[in-house]
């Protein structure tokens, strides 16, 4: 994390591999890398040197420290979400696919507020615009895709905010 404000690269929190069955990424686990380069946080972290405002930073103050803002899900000990989600605000995942096949994504999230909603992209094109979340913790926006082998970069993006997100789900059916 002390890279953070010197570079400009976004490198995986850890490696996604996509295989066959459920691999589930938790939001937490977004890319390591600076603001709009690994995610886009309005709210984001202070890296200065004491000169110019402070901002809020991490919200939650857990689990990591630039400015997205991360709480303990106080039902399910050691498990943390992604909150206080504004508009246009987007987490960037990057997976490693096994084989080449069709697979299916979806997220984990709930909406404390009516009509929030999150978009999902792909390697830069969206593949899911208006993912309505549920008043509870559920899946939501299933999408089926048709993944390469190789590097891909997911996107999680908030459209509209009101929304807590907890995973990212990629079923896998190679080949």
């Amino acid at each position: 994390l002390f890279r953070q404000p010197f570079s400009a690269a976004a490198l995986p929190y850890t490696r996604h591999w996509v295989r066959s069955g459920e691999l589930v990424i938790p939001a937490v686990q977004y890319d390591l890398g600076c603001n709009r380069v690994a995610y886009l946080d309005k709210d984001t972290g202070n890296y200065s040197n004491g000169k110019g405002p402070r901002s809020t930073g991490n919200r939650g103050r857990c689990f990591r420290n630039d400015g997205v803002d991360i709480y303990k899900d106080p039902d399910a000990p050691g498990s943390f979400y992604v909150g206080d989600m504004e508009n246009e605000e987007w987490l960037q995942y990057t997976i490693e696919v096994n084989k080449t096949g069709s697979y299916s994504i979806s997220m984990l999230g709930l909406a404390h507020k009516p009509g929030a909603t999150l978009a999902l992209e792909l390697d830069g094109k969206v593949i899911a615009g208006d993912i309505l979340l549920a008043s509870d913790w559920a899946k939501s926006g299933s999408v089926s895709v048709k993944l390469k082998t190789g590097k891909h970069v997911v996107r999680v993006l908030v459209k509209q905010e009101g929304g807590w997100f907890k995973s990212l789900h990629i079923h896998g059916r190679p080949g």
